[in-house]
């Protein structure tokens, strides 16, 4: 197969989709399942390539130390717009059942609002622990020297002198940040400490995408308070503004830092730097960035035809093996339980990402890609559409919206593991602050 009859079946299949949208539009809205999905595929896996004279990027290719064929290529165009035409058919069954079940609210089902006493008590417990991991670990990075011990094992990095819970519990700020802003209705002083919350982030370099999640959350919130489904053009500027910050932060993790402390943090860059910084929009579309569809290039060349085998979906086993504490499990397997490859065996893939159709892929060719995006299509509308039945529930929209943040990094990274494990610290403070106001209502 060539370069351009994948390139056509990817437009094709592009243009499909936007039509399958226009005929849903009543129902879709900026935090929409099918909307975040198809703006992943759209700018990842079509525009970007195309940009990039149909082949995805050089230096990309360089850094993996892999050329693909053009039947490599031509193979990733078709297996997105395999994933693509999947996930929408879950999607679509999802609306459908939908439909039959829900309807409107039962008359008993009160609005449940979370009370500013049961918000003071989880900021004062969870947060006083998630401030303390932020300052532990931003203490580490602006010192100069590393306190924090870590050993790369294959392409996972694991802990060797602390707990990843401490480490993680930074993260419920993220829900924190999220709560307060709800139940205060976007207060001064909500907003006060949201922008601290961005300031340290940026300043730490690392964990980036908090930065843009948390504001896509929180702008989600205000859409919905004002009953409206789409941004309008300065919050657009707004994005636009922030997608640079998480290009240039990922260029150089120290940059923000760099103009306020002299001497802090050490370098980490690493293999990154040799990108430099881009001074055209194609050479900031050759990064690392949003290069899924080199990756998935890669995944494809690799898997099966050098490792001679699939993962079969066991690598998601990690998500019953991950919230054991190392201490108390010293053998615990660093990743996944069961491991079939490594694909740093056949190049150099440490620090990149599978996204969500490689995971499937790996899971089983053309069969764990349907499986993964059938299932995923179908959970997230449905979910989505619980939602739309249940606006009136203020704990049902928090968990939403936190949940429509993680989706374009969801569909990024591929690791259904790291996501539950942000998910679960970022919405630990409002199922805490659910459960106060229950018993206080009690």
């Amino acid at each position: 197969m060539n370069v351009e009859l994948g390139i056509t079946v990817s437009v094709i299949t592009l243009s499909a989709s936007l039509c399958v949208f226009m005929l849903c539009r009543k129902q879709e809205s900026l935090i929409s399942p099918i909307f975040l999905y198809l703006l992943f595929y759209a700018f990842v896996f079509v525009v970007r390539p195309l940009l990039l004279d149909g082949s995805g990027s050089a230096p990309v290719y360089t850094y993996m130390r892999y050329q693909p064929t053009d039947a490599d290529v031509a193979q990733t165009y078709v297996v997105s717009s395999f994933a693509t035409i999947t996930f929408l058919a879950g999607a679509l069954y999802a609306k459908l059942r939908a439909v039959r079940h829900f309807g409107k609210p039962p008359p008993n089902w009160a609005m449940i609002e979370i009370d500013p006493r049961s918000l003071t008590v989880v900021w004062a417990t969870l947060g006083t622990v998630a401030l303390y991991s932020a300052l532990f670990v931003g203490g580490d990075v602006f010192s100069g020297t590393s306190n924090i011990q870590m050993e790369r094992v294959g392409n996972v990095t694991i802990n060797v002198n602390t707990s990843g819970y401490i480490l993680d519990a930074q993260f419920m700020l993220v829900g924190l940040c999220i709560l307060l802003v709800s139940v205060t209705n976007f207060s001064k002083y909500a907003v006060a400490v949201l922008l601290a919350f961005f300031l340290y982030r940026v300043l730490i370099g690392w964990g980036r995408w908090t930065i843009i999640l948390t504001a896509f959350a929180v702008y989600a919130l205000y859409l919905i308070a004002r009953g409206r489904r789409w941004p309008g053009a300065p919050a657009l500027a707004t994005g636009i503004v922030i997608l640079a910050l998480f290009s240039v932060i990922g260029q150089d993790r120290e940059f923000f830092r760099s103009m306020f402390f002299t001497g802090s943090g050490n370098s980490s860059g690493g293999s990154y730097q040799y990108l430099g910084f881009a001074e055209t929009a194609k050479e900031a579309l050759s990064g690392l960035d949003f290069a899924n569809f080199e990756y998935l290039t890669y995944i494809l060349r690799t898997v099966p035809d050098l490792t001679e085998t699939f993962t079969f979906g066991l690598q998601h086993l990690q998500i019953f093996t991950e919230p054991i504490p190392r201490t108390l499990w010293p053998g615990k397997p660093a990743g996944a339980p069961i491991t079939f490859f490594d694909l740093n065996d056949y190049g150099n893939f440490f620090g990149l990402t599978n996204s969500l159709i490689g995971d499937g892929w790996m899971s089983g060719g053309y069969a764990g890609v349907a499986i993964t995006f059938l299932l995923t299509g179908f959970w997230l509308e449905y979910w989505h559409q619980f939602f739309l039945r249940h606006k009136n529930r203020q704990v049902v929209v928090l968990l939403y919206v936190s949940t429509a943040a993680l989706l374009f990094q969801l569909f990024r990274d591929g690791s259904i593991v790291a996501i539950a494990k942000f998910w679960s610290f970022s919405c630990l403070p409002i199922v805490a602050a659910l459960l106060l106001a229950k018993r206080r209502q009690s």
